[in-house]
């Protein structure tokens, strides 16, 4: 049978929408490459609408640096890497035609040289001479840029690294612009927690910052990093129950790399839904909840647990459901109904091997470790004062916590049926949010949901 053919340019069209942005595709991908090849220095260049990247690393022998020429061909496996395996910067070609992509390599079989460009609607290469600039080993990559991304990569392409490789940087990746030294965001430190989360058996190195200054917004609160590259940033739910002197001064530096092989095609994301990255932010969310709450940089949540055999009952028979399954809780964090390998839900996730040297809040310096417990779904009453939240599902203990202080439950106060009536429709709703982290869940579904809780629930009483 012949093989089935494939349009190449095309196909890098194809692969250039999953870029946000086309100019920094080039600047992504060359560090991401550089990274793979264990490169600890990058020196970027850019003159005359042209950005070149030299690394040190082994360079390529012959067999893979004719490879290197095959689009979506590599020696990479999926997750063992976050260049883009056998495209990388050659997307560029799909964004600029008449752009054209010098590389040259001294690997193990010598010097070896080509260039890269779209000719009558088709991607071709040919061998050309080298320069000396390569060194012995090492690996250079130019690229001939538009204009317009020339200009915007001459006035950002610092913001672009650091935003996207700083934690390589920390770790002692060394990268030049221009014969200009980058130097990378480091947190001024007045507490540093280092921790271990386990998920699945997998471990995910945790390291917390209580900064001495205010850190800027992206880089405030919790970063997923994978071989060096920033995945992502999350804001946490529950900020306001961190004190508010320290309420921006809290940084969280995560090792995703069990997660690699969930990253999504430009690496800038991993893939949503329930699984391995679903269970490994509500772990780290729970390690960092408790780990704050325990150094006294988060307010004691105080209140009362209120339980009920009523609502015990309601809800484990709710989680029982399919339908319903991915509203609880315990579930992600392997515990409560429903919970199991019968669920497909991740075992809980254990902050392990903490070491610390803190400073707390009270100006003695502390020692220590911890782990974390306790599950199940309780209906806590909270009064939270100035806190916009009505609602909201505890991070530590899973449980539902009322704000008693909101103007809202207060509206209700004094009516038992209307007050009732009021808490279900925050506690489904918190419910609802809560579970949409591990799922995709549109406005029709949220609604529809809600609806058939209120419904289901009609006749329950809840001891608030």
């Amino acid at each position: 049978m012949p093989d089935v053919k494939i349009n190449v340019l095309h196909t890098l069209e194809n692969f250039r929408e999953a870029y946000d942005d086309e100019s920094s595709v080039v600047v992504l991908e060359a560090l991401a490459n550089a990274l793979d090849a264990k490169a600890t220095e990058v020196d970027v260049r850019l003159a005359d609408r042209h950005i070149s990247f030299r690394d040190n690393g082994p360079g390529m022998n012959g067999k893979q640096f004719k490879k290197y020429h095959d689009i979506s061909a590599s020696a990479k496996r999926k997750g063992a890497g976050i260049g883009f395996a056998g495209v990388g910067a050659k997307v560029y070609l799909a964004v600029w035609k008449q752009t054209a992509i010098h590389t040259e390599t001294h690997g193990p079989d010598g010097p070896l040289a080509s260039d890269l460009r779209v000719t009558h609607g088709k991607v071709r290469w040919e061998p050309c001479p080298t320069s000396t600039s390569i060194g012995t080993h090492g690996t250079l990559y130019d690229v001939k840029l538009r204009e317009k991304d020339y200009e915007r990569l001459l006035a950002g392409i610092r913001d672009i690294i650091l935003d996207q490789f700083n934690p390589a940087m920390l770790a002692g990746l060394c990268v030049t612009v221009n014969g200009s030294t980058l130097e990378p965001w480091r947190p001024p430190h007045e507490t540093r927690i280092d921790g271990t989360v386990r998920v699945k058996k997998r471990d995910f190195p945790v390291a917390l910052t209580i900064c001495k200054d205010e850190v800027p917004s992206k880089y405030r609160y919790v970063q997923y990093q994978v071989w060096g590259k920033t995945i992502t940033t999350k804001r946490l739910d529950w900020v306001a129950d961190i004190r508010e002197q320290y309420r921006n001064r809290v940084h969280c530096l995560v090792n995703a790399e069990p997660c690699s092989k969930y990253l999504k095609l430009d690496k800038g994301s991993f893939k949503g839904g329930p699984g391995m990255v679903a269970d490994m932010y509500g772990a780290v969310d729970r390690w960092l909840h408790k780990t704050l709450r325990d150094k006294g940089y988060v307010e004691a949540r105080g209140g009362d647990v209120q339980r009920s055999a009523k609502i015990s009952k309601f809800f484990k028979n709710l989680f029982k459901d399919p339908r319903y399954r991915w509203l609880n809780p315990g579930a992600a964090a392997g515990s409560g109904p429903g919970a199991g390998s019968d669920g497909g839900v991740a075992e809980r996730g254990k902050a392990t091997r903490q070491r610390e040297t803190v400073k707390a809040p009270d100006g003695k310096k502390r020692t220590g470790s911890g782990s974390r417990g306790g599950s199940g779904l309780n209906i806590i009453t909270a009064y939270k004062e100035g806190d916009p939240r009505d609602g909201w599902i505890d991070p530590e203990s899973n449980d539902f916590v009322c704000n008693t202080a909101h103007p809202l439950y207060r509206k209700y106060t004094r009516n038992a049926d209307a007050r009732n009536l009021r808490v279900k429709q925050v506690m489904f709703s918190a419910l609802i949010t809560h579970g949409a982290k591990n799922r995709p869940v549109d406005a029709a579904e949220a609604f529809e949901t809600h609806r058939d809780l209120m419904t289901q629930a009609r006749n329950l009483e809840v001891p608030v």
